[in-house]
């Protein structure tokens, strides 16, 4: 059986944790994203893959930029 994670339903569901990282001016802040809090707010079955996260409005902590980059890590 082949398990796509191809939402974000599907990331909480596999225990994946998905974090996001600054790119502007070399900043890379990094922080791990409440997937239930995002699912709570865009649905769980919104696309988890890059072209389309990176569509959401995403503002880095530490510097403002909003340049960002995404990492799965399996849970």
């Amino acid at each position: 059986m082949t398990l796509y994670i191809d939402t974000i339903g599907a990331l909480i569901d596999s225990l994946t944790t998905l974090t996001v990282y600054c790119a502007d001016d070399n900043c890379w802040h990094g922080k791990d994203v409440d997937l239930e809090k995002l699912a709570a707010r865009i649905g769980r079955d919104h696309s988890c893959m890059h072209s389309d996260l990176i569509k959401l409005n995403w503002r880095c902590e530490k510097c403002g930029g909003r340049k960002v980059t995404f990492r799965l890590a399996p849970g």
